[in-house]
């Protein structure tokens, strides 16, 4: 990568190996970074934040209207589904909770096994 350049981060997941990414930053001072998510986050490398050339932001990514809006309704449509105790669907197919009437399933809860939460392939259809 030149000396020069910019890198941002806004990718989930370990893209950028942050342990390179400081020894980079410390030998080019004119190279640039910036980042949203970390390698293993929510834990960071500690150097990072001492370094003039790199700026750390708090998952600003996601700091739109319309994304937060459809954040908090996501998130309503899991409450509502666990309280009517209807199971969660193993998919990353959320477009179906946005219809009218929701399925009756909760459209996104990641950690279900681990809570022991009947899981479906397909979403349950309307009532």
């Amino acid at each position: 990568m030149k000396d020069d350049a910019i890198l941002i981060n806004s990718g989930r997941g370990p893209l950028i190996d942050e342990a390179a990414l400081v020894e980079h930053c410390r030998r080019h001072p004119l190279f640039h970074a910036g980042l949203d998510v970390y390698e293993h986050e929510p834990a960071m490398q500690p150097a990072l934040a001492e370094l003039p050339n790199v700026v750390i932001v708090p998952h600003l990514g996601s700091a739109t209207r319309w994304t937060r809006e459809a954040m908090a309704t996501l998130a309503a449509a899991n409450v509502v589904a666990i309280l009517n105790h209807w199971p969660v669907w193993d998919s990353t197919e959320v477009r179906p909770s946005l219809s009218d009437p929701p399925p009756r399933a909760a459209p996104s809860i990641v950690n279900a096994a681990d809570l022991g939460l009947p899981v479906l392939l397909e979403p349950a259809a309307p009532a």
